[in-house]
C-alpha cells in the first residue's frame, strides 16, 4: 500500500476514517504525508493533528522506535524526491493476508493480519500505542521523559511553573537565557523523537559539521541534526523556533543539537582564549628561564654546588616544559572533540 504524493499529477494518496463502523461517509479522523521541507505522516482529527509518525531517518520513522529493516513480516520504505513523496509497505509473505484500519471510533490506524488458523482477523499494531503517543502533550520545547512524565529540554524551564506542577504541560517551557547569536554553543540530547517538522530547513548535499556551522551562522536556527542515521549519517535538517511534540524514547532514538546561549554552560564553560594566553606565557617563561640557566652554567669558575643547583634547577625547567607541551597537546585534542565530531551531552557545542 502507498501513502503521500504524486507531484505530477497532484495526486495525494491518504487514508480518511469511516464516520462509524457502520457508516463508510467520510468522518473528520485522516493519515497521510505532509509536505514540509522534512517531510512526515500526522494523524489529523479535521484541522487539528493528533498523532505523528516522525520524519524518515533513513531506517525508520523517528517516532516509531520498534520499526526495524528486517521486519519479518512487514516490508517498508519511504521515497522522498521530486517527483514523488510517498511511504510504502507490503506483506513480505504473499499467502499472508494484510488491512490497514483507520479508526474513527477509537482514533486508531490498527494493522491486521489474517490467522488460518481461527479463520479471524488478529491485531498486529496501531497507532498510536497509547495516550503517550498523542501530539504536543508537554508544549513548546518539552520532552516526555521514559516516565511518562513532560520535562523541559535542558536551558528551558517551565512557562508557568504552578500549572507545570499541576500537570498541565501545553504551555511548555522558555529559555532560561536569551540567544545573544554571537556566543551560542548546541548540547546534544540523545534518544529522542525529533520535533515537529513545519519549520524546517533541509540540506541533502552536507554532513553533520557542516550543518552545525549552517546553524550556528543562522540566529533563526535553534537545533539541527542528520537527516539520515543509516551508515555513517548524511544530510542536514536543521529547525526554525520553538521545538514541539518530542518525546524519549527506549531505542532507537536519535540525537538532536540545540542551540544554547553560552551562559547556559555555566561550570563546564571553559575560557579557551584566556587559558590559552596563560599557557603561551607560562612557556614563554620557562623557556627564558631555561635559557639563562644554561648560559649561567658556562661560567666554569663557578663552584661545584652553585652548578649542582643549576643542574636541577634546568631538569625541573625541562619537566615542567615537558609537561606543558603535553598539556597543550591534550588541550587541543579537547577542543577539537569539543569543537569537532565528537559531543558530550554537558558541553554546549
Amino acid at each position: 500500500m502507498k501513502l503521500g504524493w504524486d507531484h505530477k499529477r497532484n495526486l495525494n494518496r491518504r487514508l480518511i476514517a469511516w464516520k462509524s463502523d457502520d457508516d463508510p461517509t467520510p468522518g473528520d479522523l485522516s493519515l497521510g504525508v505532509v509536505l514540509n521541507q522534512y517531510p512526515d505522516i500526522y494523524m489529523m482529527e479535521g484541522e487539528k493533528k493528533y498523532f505523528r509518525f516522525g520524519p524518515w531517518n533513513g531506517l525508520r520513522f523517528s517516532g516509531i522506535p520498534n520499526m526495524e529493516p528486517n521486519d519479518p513480516f512487514i516490508g517498508y520504505n519511504f521515497v522522498y524526491n521530486k517527483e514523488e513523496v510517498y511511504y510504502i509497505w507490503h506483506v513480505k509473505d504473499s499467502s499472508q493476508i494484510s488491512k490497514v484500519v483507520l479508526n474513527q471510533t477509537s482514533y486508531e490506524r490498527r494493522r491486521y493480519i489474517w490467522s488460518k488458523d481461527t479463520e479471524s482477523w488478529m491485531l498486529y499494531s496501531r497507532k498510536p500505542a497509547d495516550y503517550s503517543d498523542h501530539y504536543g502533550l508537554c508544549g513548546v520545547n518539552g520532552y516526555l521523559s521514559s516516565t511518562n512524565i513532560c520535562e523541559c529540554l535542558k536551558g528551558f524551564k517551565p512557562k508557568f511553573p504552578k500549572k507545570w506542577k499541576s500537570m498541565d504541560w501545553s504551555q511548555g517551557c522558555v529559555r532560561n537565557h536569551p540567544l545573544n547569536c554571537t556566543n551560542d554553543r548546541f548540547v546534544s540530547v540523545a534518544n529522542l523523537k525529533l520535533p515537529e517538522t513545519t519549520y524546517t530547513l533541509v540540506d541533502q548535499s552536507i554532513g553533520l559539521e557542516q550543518c552545525r556551522g549552517k546553524c550556528l551562522n543562522n540566529c533563526s536556527c535553534m537545533a539541527y541534526t542528520n537527516t539520515d542515521i543509516s551508515g555513517a549519517g548524511s544530510g542536514c535538517v536543521m529547525w526554525f523556533g520553538d521545538l514541539t511534540d518530542i518525546k524519549l524514547l527506549p531505542v532507537n532514538g536519535q540525537v538532536l543539537y540545540i542551540r544554547m546561549p553560552a551562559s547556559e554552560l555555566g561550570e563546564y564553560f571553559i575560557n579557551f582564549t584566556t587559558f590559552w594566553k596563560f599557557l603561551s606565557l607560562v612557556f614563554e617563561y620557562g623557556i627564558q628561564l631555561l635559557l639563562f640557566c644554561l648560559d649561567e652554567d658556562d661560567n666554569n669558575t663557578e663552584d661545584e654546588h652553585r652548578r649542582n643547583s643549576r643542574k636541577m634547577v634546568v631538569i625541573g625547567v625541562s619537566i615542567a616544559l615537558g609537561m606543558i607541551v603535553l598539556v597543550i597537546y591534550f588541550f587541543y585534542r579537547f577542543r577539537r572533540n569539543i569543537f569537532g565530531k565528537t559531543i558530550f551531552p554537558f558541553f554546549n557545542i
